[in-house]
């Protein structure tokens, strides 16, 4: 299942291939060699942690540190200092850093810092509260963050999409761009509760990929407190396999509690590095022939 994706920033390629090592297993790693190529990846591809090294050219750490917490939609983004200027720790922690690590930093404890400090900020978000979008596939119930989704659709004509495993249905364009399409019955196991007409698309754009999850049923978005967010622990039964790695959290909802799920971590990591390759090489005018919705009148 998808890891976290960790963005490593320094201008030495021998730190970001020891960076790479020590995290893999652990996060997804994009890196940046320097502070313009930085904020241009964090701001596409929105990385749950950031390694980040003070000295480098065009722009430096601190710059970039600045610019990461005066924009709405990265200042959260957790934040490790990396770097041999031990004298500015002090400096970089008031300006929002999470954690500051002098160079040359042990492995185990480079790895065990971020974990920490993405495990608080996971922390410190569900103690927030957390506003998720709840839907339904089949006899199970569950629920996505709101913040992660982009638009939700009726269903659509979708074309076909070569190569793409079987539970990819397919794409369809929003927005002049591909959305490929996973049909979360068939990532659950279950059969579908309704028909193909009637189902719903929800769009999620997260690392710079459109992905539309088709699902029986979607409630209205709700705020969940605090308190009625329970702590995370593994799941049973026969898609424990499949959702445990995707679970964020259990919520109360209604008479009951629903896990509340990252949705890109529904998908295997292959897949997820195999679609965009897929969308991009697909045939431009072949509308798909389903055969479940041409069954349907």
């Amino acid at each position: 299942m998808s890891l976290p994706l960790a963005l490593l920033v320094d201008d030495s390629e021998s730190i970001l291939t020891f960076g790479r090592a020590v995290l893999a297993g652990h996060f997804d790693v994009e890196v940046a060699s320097h502070g313009r190529e930085a904020l241009a990846k964090a701001a596409k591809l929105r990385p749950d942690l950031i390694v980040l090294d003070l000295s480098m050219p065009e722009m430096d750490g601190s710059e970039v540190l600045a610019r990461l917490k005066a924009d709405p939609q990265l200042c959260t983004t957790p934040v490790v200092i990396l770097s041999s200027e031990s004298f500015r720790e002090r400096e970089c922690l008031a300006a929002g850093a999470d954690a500051f690590l002098e160079k040359p930093a042990a492995a185990d404890h480079l790895r065990s810092t971020a974990l920490r400090v993405l495990e608080e900020r996971r922390r410190q978000e569900r103690a927030r509260g957390l506003a998720i979008l709840p839907m339904g596939a089949g006899p199970h119930d569950l629920a996505l963050p709101l913040e992660s989704v982009h638009r939700v659709l009726y269903q659509t004509k979708l074309k076909q999409l070569p190569g793409a495993p079987s539970l990819v249905s397919g794409y369809f364009e929003l927005e002049q761009e591909p959305v490929g399409v996973l049909d979360l019955a068939q990532v659950l196991r279950v059969e579908h509760s309704t028909p193909l007409l009637e189902r719903i698309l929800v769009v999620m754009k997260q690392s710079g990929l459109s992905i539309a999850l088709s699902v029986d049923r979607v409630h209205d978005p709700e705020e969940i407190p605090a308190e009625s967010i329970l702590p995370r622990e593994p799941l049973g039964g026969a898609e424990a396999d499949v959702l445990d790695p995707a679970l964020v959290a259990f919520v109360r909802h209604g008479s009951g509690t629903i896990p509340v799920l990252a949705p890109l971590s529904l998908l295997s990591p292959r897949l997820l590095s195999a679609l965009p390759g897929l969308l991009r090489d697909r045939p431009r005018d072949r509308p798909r022939e389903n055969p479940e919705e041409s069954s349907n009148p």
